[in-house]
């Protein structure tokens, strides 16, 4: 019946109502600079007076006053919801261009952070190599002059001591150094 379907059409006007006014709420909640709080203060004037214009007409239709409804439509509600639309539109252009700018500066500085990630990248790359030289030629020149000396050694000449400086490290090559020392002395 036209009662029921006046009751089903009241109805979903009101919850199409609070969804825009939990909307409206949520949104305010966000961090709003000048810009998008003068436009969503825009926005929420114009539905103000498009609510009111069209709960007068809703109330001219339920009545059966279908003409005077219309005009006071054409007169009252069509104006403010061509303005609350219109803002409402550039309330989500400017939200787009901020989405945008954002965007453009968190491509920025994720650029920014993969240099960063990558110079920092390379600097331990050339730290290890620099490191491991080190520690390579710390172990490989010792074992050179150990090496040399055993040679020495082999061809029978045990009159040369190693050198005070293998001999007196104290890790592995140092222990090593010291049993050649102790092989030429006990030989020579």
């Amino acid at each position: 019946t036209d009662l029921y379907r006046i009751k089903e059409l009241n109805g979903d006007i009101n919850k199409r109502s609070g969804i825009a006014n939990d909307n409206i709420v949520n949104y305010e909640k966000t961090k709003l600079d000048l810009e998008d709080a003068k436009l969503l203060k825009e926005v929420k004037e114009d539905l103000v007076k498009y609510r009111e214009a069209r709960t007068v007409v809703i109330e001219l239709g339920n009545q059966n006053k279908n003409a005077e409804a219309y005009q006071y439509y054409l007169d009252h509600v069509l104006v403010p919801s061509e303005k609350f639309s219109k803002n409402l539109k550039e309330l989500s252009d400017y939200n787009v261009k901020q989405a945008k700018k954002l965007d453009k500066e968190n491509d920025e500085k994720f650029a920014l952070s993969s240099q960063i990630l990558l110079v920092l990248i390379l600097g331990a790359i050339l730290l290890a190599s620099v490191l491991g030289w080190l520690v390579a030629r710390g172990i490989a020149e010792p074992l050179k002059e150990v090496t040399t000396h055993l040679n020495e050694m082999a061809k029978g000449d045990f009159s040369q001591d190693v050198p005070r400086h293998i001999t007196g490290r104290d890790d592995e090559i140092g222990e090593m150094a010291k049993g050649m020392d102790f092989l030429d002395n006990s030989m020579g």
